[in-house]
C-alpha cells in the first residue's frame, strides 16, 4: 500500500560532498566538477527511470544542462562549509504505474520551481535483491520502492538570472543619543536614517597595535575623552553583525513552516493522483502524534534494508522489528478501545430508549388507578397526545445507523434497531390512548347507568306474573351457577379482547444483564491476572530489567483493557464492581416482565371470537329458563360474580353490556312468545 515519506536534507561542502557529485549519482550520469577537477561517473548505476531539470522563468536556459547548473552553484559558493543544495526525497505510490509516477513527480517539483528554485529531480525504482547473488541485468531486480530525489538550489535568482546574495551585511550604527541599531546598506542610505553613523576602529594616535575601540565620527568630534584617538589606517571595515541579514527568500525556504508546507503539498499531490487513477489508498503528511495515533514510527533503515533482504540481521532491522511488535500490541489495544467507545455509545443509546419505554410503562400503571377520575383521564389523554407527536419527530442517530436488534431468540430474526424501538414506542402510546378513551366512554355509560337500571326494573315488573310464582330453589341455584359461569366467561374474554393481542418486548434489559454479568466476570479475571504479573515482576532481581519491562508492558495492556471494561460497566449504571450482581438481578427482573407481557398478549389472541361464543351460549341458556323462575335465577346469578384482580373499569363496562344484551334478548324472546300466543288464539277461533 502507499506509504508517506518526504525527508529533507542539505548537501554541504563541510561534509566532503559536492553538488556535482550528488547530481551525477542521482541522475546516473558522468559529470566533472570544475572546481576540483574530479569526474563523477555513475553511468553504470541501475534503477534510474527518469531525470529532468526544471528552471524558473528567469533562469538561464543553458542551465538545462545539469553539468552547467551545478558547476555554477559550485562556483558561486566559495566557503569551505558552503551549503550547496537542498534535497527532498519523496516515496512514490507503488499503486501507480511509472508513467503516472513521472507525472506526479513533475507536479511536486513544479511547486518548488514556482517558488524560485532550480530543480533537478531523478526517479529511482528502488529495488531489493531476490537472493544473495549478484545480478547482471535489471530484469533480475525486484522493483518495489519507487522514489524521487529532488535537488534544489539554495540561492534565489534576481530578475536578470543572477544569483542573489545569501546574506546582506548589517552595519551596527549609532545616533547622537548613543543608541545602537543594525542597518543594511540600502536602509542606511535613506534620508530618515541620516542621524545614524557607522562605527570604525579607533585607537590612541591611530596606533594599530594599541587598544581598539569603535567610534562614530560624531563621538570623535564631540567627546573630549576621545580627543587623542584617531582612526586606524588600513582598517576600512565598520562594525557589523557577524552573520548579517539572511536573504528573505532563503529565510522562507529554510523555515520550518515552509518544510511543513512542502510536506503537505506532497501528500496532497499523491492523494490527488491516487484518486485520479481510482485507488482507495491515501497518505497523511502529519506525524502519528499529530494524527492522534498512538504508534511508534519506525526508523529509516537505509543500506540496512539490502542486508536484511539477504537474510542478514542488522541493528536497525532489529529496532524496527521491536517497534512493529510494540505497534502491533498498541494497535490491538487501540482497536479494543475504539470498540469499547462504540459499545459505550450503544449503551447510551439503549439507556435513552429505555427512558422512553419506562415513561410509557409508568403511565400504563397510572391509567387503571385513574379509571374513575374524569379529570385525571383527560390530563393523561392530553399528555399521551403530546408524547405521540414528540415520538413521531425522533430521528435516527449516527450510532443507530446499520445497527440491528434480535427480536426472536429461537429464529435469531433481526430488525433495524431504530425502526423497532420507534415503532414500539408509537404502538405502546397508541394502545394507551385507546385505553384512556375507553375509560372515558365507560364513565359516560356509568353516568347513564341510572336510566338504564330504571328501564331494567320496569322490564322486570313487566315479566312478573300476576300471581306469585312457586320458586324451585334447587333449580334456581343450579341455573344461577351455570348462567353466572357463562356470564363470567363472556365478561372475561371480552375484557381480554380489549387488551393487547401482540406486544413488542424491549430486548435491551436481557442484553444489558448478560453484558454486565460478562463484563464483571472479565474484570475480575483481569484483576487476578494483573496481580499475578505484578507478583512475577517483583520476584525478579535488579539485573532483570529487560524481563521486568516486558512484564510491565503486559500489565499496562491488561490495565488498559480492564479500564475499558470498567468504563462500559459505568455506562451500564454499575459504578462499583460489587454492585454488578444486584444490577444483573434488576435487569433480569425487568426482562422477565417484558416476557410476561408478550405471553399475556399471546393469550389474548382469539379472545374476541371466544367472547362471542360465550355470549351466544349464555343467552341461549338464559332463554331456556321458564319465565316464572327467571327473575329468581337472575337475582341469584348476581351473587356469583368474578372479583377482578385488575381492569375494574373494563369489567364494569362489559358487565353493563352483558346486562343490556341479556335484557334485550329476553325482552325480544318474551315478545316473540306473546306474538306466537296471539297467533295460536287466532287460529283457534278460525277453526
Amino acid at each position: 500500500m502507499a506509504i508517506y515519506h518526504c525527508s529533507c536534507k542539505i548537501i554541504s561542502r563541510s561534509s566532503g560532498r559536492s553538488a556535482v557529485g550528488a547530481s551525477a549519482y542521482r541522475s546516473g550520469e558522468k559529470l566533472e566538477n570544475e572546481r576540483d577537477g574530479i569526474v563523477h561517473d555513475y553511468t553504470r548505476k541501475r534503477g534510474i527511470e527518469h531525470s529532468e531539470i526544471m528552471l524558473p522563468e528567469n533562469a538561464p536556459k543553458e542551465w538545462q544542462d545539469r553539468s552547467k547548473l551545478w558547476n555554477e552553484v559550485e562556483k558561486i559558493e566559495k566557503a569551505s562549509d558552503s551549503q550547496l543544495s537542498r534535497e527532498y526525497e519523496v516515496a512514490l505510490p507503488i499503486e501507480l504505474t511509472m508513467e503516472q509516477n513521472k507525472k506526479l513527480a513533475r507536479e511536486i517539483c513544479d511547486k518548488l520551481r514556482q517558488d524560485g528554485m532550480c530543480v533537478d529531480y531523478s526517479i529511482h525504482t528502488g529495488h531489493s535483491h531476490k537472493s544473495s547473488k549478484e545480478f547482471s541485468n535489471d530484469g533480475e531486480i525486484k522493483k518495489d520502492n519507487p522514489h524521487v530525489h529532488i535537488m534544489c538550489t539554495m540561492r534565489p535568482l534576481d530578475e536578470n538570472g543572477k544569483w542573489e546574495n545569501k546574506r546582506e551585511k548589517l552595519y551596527l550604527c549609532k545616533n547622537v543619543k548613543g543608541e545602537e541599531r543594525a542597518f543594511t546598506k540600502d536602509e542606511l542610505a535613506r534620508s530618515e536614517n541620516a542621524e545614524w553613523q557607522k562605527q570604525y576602529h579607533y585607537s590612541k594616535n591611530g596606533n594599530p597595535k594599541g587598544k581598539k575601540i569603535y567610534l562614530t565620527e560624531y563621538e570623535k568630534q564631540n567627546n573630549p575623552k576621545y580627543a587623542e584617538y584617531e582612526r586606524i589606517k588600513g582598517d576600512k571595515y565598520p562594525k557589523s553583525e557577524k552573520y548579517g541579514k539572511l536573504n528573505p527568500q532563503i529565510e522562507k525556504w529554510n523555515s520550518q513552516e515552509y518544510l511543513l508546507e512542502i510536506r503537505k503539498t506532497v501528500a496532497d499531490k499523491i492523494n490527488m493522483s491516487l484518486e485520479r487513477y481510482g485507488h482507495k489508498a491515501r497518505v497523511d503528511h502529519r506525524s502519528y502524534k499529530e494524527q492522534g495515533i498512538d504508534k511508534i514510527p519506525t526508523i529509516h533503515e537505509g543500506g540496512a534494508r539490502k542486508m536484511e533482504s539477504r537474510g542478514i540481521e542488522t541493528d536497525r532491522g532489529n529496532i524496527n522489528r521491536e517497534i512493529k511488535k510494540a505497534n502491533g500490541q498498541m494497535q490491538t489495544i487501540e482497536i479494543l478501545e475504539k470498540q469499547t467507545q462504540k459499545e459505550i455509545a450503544f449503551i447510551r443509546e439503549d439507556i435513552s430508549w429505555n427512558k422512553h419505554h419506562e415513561e410509557i410503562a409508568k403511565l400504563e400503571k397510572q391509567i387503571p388507578k385513574a379509571a374513575g377520575n374524569e379529570k385525571v383521564l383527560l390530563s393523561l389523554q392530553a399528555g399521551l397526545l403530546k408524547l405521540y407527536d414528540k415520538a413521531k419527530l425522533i430521528e435516527p442517530t449516527k450510532t443507530s445507523e446499520g445497527r440491528k436488534i434480535e427480536i426472536d431468540e429461537i429464529s435469531k430474526r433481526q430488525a433495524p434497531y431504530f425502526e423497532y424501538h420507534k415503532n414500539k414506542l408509537l404502538s405502546d402510546i397508541s394502545f394507551l390512548q385507546d385505553k384512556v378513551k375507553g375509560y372515558l366512554e365507560t364513565l359516560e355509560q356509568k353516568q347513564e347507568h341510572g336510566g338504564f337500571a330504571a328501564r331494567r326494573e320496569e322490564f322486570k315488573r313487566q315479566e312478573v306474573p300476576q300471581e306469585k310464582p312457586q320458586i324451585d330453589t334447587a333449580y334456581t341455584e343450579k341455573m344461577a351457577r351455570e348462567l353466572a359461569t357463562l356470564r363470567n366467561e363472556y365478561v372475561r374474554e371480552t375484557v381480554k379482547s380489549h387488551e393487547r393481542t401482540s406486544y413488542q418486548p424491549n430486548p435491551i434489559y436481557e442484553r444489558q444483564a448478560n453484558e454486565i454479568e460478562s463484563l464483571a466476570k472479565t474484570v475480575t479475571e483481569q484483576s487476578r491476572t494483573i496481580e499475578a504479573f505484578k507478583a512475577e515482576r517483583d520476584k525478579l532481581g535488579m539485573f532483570k530489567g529487560k524481563e521486568k519491562k516486558e512484564i510491565q508492558g503486559k500489565i499496562d495492556n491488561f490495565e488498559k483493557l480492564r479500564s475499558s471494561n470498567l468504563d462500559k460497566l459505568k455506562a451500564l449504571g454499575v459504578s462499583e464492581l460489587s454492585k454488578a450482581d444486584e444490577a444483573v438481578r434488576e435487569k433480569r427482573t425487568l426482562a422477565a416482565q417484558e416476557r410476561a407481557k408478550v405471553q399475556a398478549a399471546r393469550q389474548n389472541v382469539g379472545a374476541e371470537s371466544r367472547a362471542e361464543e360465550a355470549k351466544q351460549v349464555f343467552l341461549e341458556v338464559a332463554k331456556q329458563i321458564p319465565a316464572d323462575q327467571r327473575q329468581a335465577v337472575l337475582e341469584r346469578m348476581e351473587q356469583y360474580k368474578d372479583v377482578p384482580e385488575a381492569g375494574g373499569m373494563e369489567v364494569f363496562k362489559t358487565e353493563i353490556e352483558a346486562r343490556r344484551v341479556l335484557d334485550s334478548t329476553l325482552k325480544e324472546h318474551t315478545q316473540s312468545r306473546e306474538r306466537e300466543k296471539v297467533k295460536e288464539k287466532g287460529r283457534g277461533r278460525g277453526e
